[in-house]
């Protein structure tokens, strides 16, 4: 089920339909319930689910189907899922989220806010979702171009990434040193640019910090809007 459906219930009553009105297809607009997400991002046993969605902390500003932009504080759960299947829920961080598409690029922002941990959370090893206070993520895309950047990650690390379609180049910068490397399209393997790293292996990049989220989704095709696939509203 698309992103696009998905979305519907999440925002319920009144906000739903004027959701489904502006940026659903005719084929969409109009659905009834359906079954949400989860929104998560995983790293082994560990996950970052987002909380409730409260439409109130959510902005919308745009032209569609020129643009879009949202923007919000949105609860996000650090879970831990134990030897035995049991999920224990150790804490959650507010982070800023802005979701910004037009028909030339696209471009998403993330800002971990102070760690809440649970009286549950004690002892529990949360890995790379363990001290992201003030860690920044910004993802931008023009076409076929795309940069990732993440600042000041649990490991210390900040990392650059550019992919195209002949190559994806990734940097990192940690305690002062740095290395980049490159992997052309079809390689088996990346190559060293440079490395003055103490670790003398490839860095890899936690894009699994990435927060999943209802709007990352919600790039649209304008056509959709133009033509007469819009009769029928």
């Amino acid at each position: 089920m698309s992103i696009k459906a998905r979305v519907v219930s999440l925002l319920g009553g009144a906000a739903a339909a004027l959701f489904a009105g502006f940026v659903m297809p005719a084929a969409l607009a109009h659905a009834g319930s359906v079954v949400n997400g989860p929104y998560e991002t995983c790293d082994g046993a560990v996950c970052l689910v987002m909380g409730d969605v409260n439409p109130a902390t959510w902005t919308y500003s745009g032209f569609r189907p020129y643009s879009t932009d949202w923007k919000g504080d949105q609860a996000y759960n650090v879970e831990v899922t134990g030897a035995d299947g049991s999920t224990t829920n150790a804490g959650t961080y507010d982070i800023k989220v802005e979701d910004y598409w037009s028909q030339w690029m696209s471009h998403s922002t993330y800002q971990y806010g102070a760690f809440t941990p649970t009286a549950d959370s004690a002892g529990l090893d949360l890995g790379g979702f363990g001290d992201l206070t003030g860690t920044t993520m910004y993802s931008t895309s023009f076409g076929d171009y795309h940069q990732l950047t993440i600042n000041d990650a649990a490991n210390g690390a900040s990392y650059s990434i550019v992919s195209t379609p002949s190559y994806v180049n990734t940097q990192v910068s940690m305690d002062g040193a740095s290395q980049d490397y490159i992997q052309y399209t079809g390689a088996s393997a990346p190559t060293f640019l440079w490395n003055s790293l103490y670790d003398s292996s490839f860095v890899p990049v936690p894009d699994y910090l990435i927060p999943a989220d209802p709007w990352a989704g919600l790039d649209f095709d304008p056509s959709e809007y133009l033509n007469s696939a819009v009769a029928g509203l």
